[in-house]
């Protein structure tokens, strides 16, 4: 009894040691690999979580960006037919869409296309 319990206490702190040694080895060495990983995921994740968003309001607002961006050929058609208070509706309308939206460079760039067909009917005028 007591030399087969003594050996097995020998053993046990045989494995004692070896699990610490392992322990000590995976908290020294993989462990902050691990976090970098975890670290380096979650940054990815992140972006992709707010690029989806960004494509899912994109997606959500297409048929008015369409709309929008038709606006100037609208415009062109309407000169074209002397429909000049049309015209200056739809300039109208752009500028205040540039007004509720100033840091949008969508609503600046078709107010600038806009400008340009206002110009030409003033002109045809």
């Amino acid at each position: 009894g007591f030399i087969a319990a003594s050996r097995c206490l020998a053993e046990a702190r045989t494995s004692n040691a070896s699990v610490n040694g392992s322990l000590d080895q995976l908290s020294n060495e993989a462990l902050p690999r691990l976090e970098k990983a975890c670290s380096t995921f979650h940054g990815a994740a992140s972006d992709a979580a707010s690029k989806r968003d960004a494509q899912r309001r994109l997606a959500s607002m297409q048929g008015t960006l369409c709309e929008l961006f038709e606006i100037p050929e609208l415009m062109t058609a309407c000169a074209r037919n002397e429909a000049f208070d049309e015209v200056l509706d739809l300039y109208a309308l752009v500028e205040k869409g540039v007004l509720l939206h100033p840091d949008s460079r969508v609503m600046r760039s078709v107010a600038e296309a806009c400008a340009r067909v206002r110009l030409e009917a003033v002109d045809d005028l």
